[in-house]
């Protein structure tokens, strides 16, 4: 897993926030989850939207994250990558983002958001 500079800096959304909601999907590449987040705080990339939908793959052998509703995260969310397989028909659009277990979403933590404060304002 990356430090929080370089998740940072990959990342094309940080941002904390509540999940509000989980909905499990079928796409044309397998089942994944859409979570909406109620977005408390943008650190990187879109600073207006309220809420945010966030995918992730379900399940643990495709790095799915399983957030809990009502739990508020600190997410870092990509709008490619290893999720461009699943990004076909309706998921690929842009603001669509999508996260992992492998990268360094958290339940909210005051020391990784001072660290996240020092690199977004550099």
């Amino acid at each position: 897993m990356n430090d929080v500079k370089t998740e940072f800096k990959n990342s094309d959304i940080v941002l904390v926030g509540k999940v509000i909601s989980k909905q499990e999907i079928d796409s044309e590449k397998g089942k994944i989850n859409k979570f909406q987040v109620k977005v408390y705080r943008f650190y990187k990339g879109l600073n207006e939207k309220k809420t945010v939908a966030v995918y992730s793959p379900k399940g643990a052998s495709s790095c799915g994250v399983n957030f809990e509703i009502g739990k508020v995260y600190i997410l870092y969310g990509f709008e490619d990558g290893v999720f461009e397989r699943y990004k076909t028909g309706k998921f690929a659009k842009s603001e669509t983002y999508w996260t992992s277990r492998c990268h360094r979403n958290r339940k909210y933590s005051k020391q990784e958001i001072s660290l996240i404060k020092k690199i977004a304002t550099n």
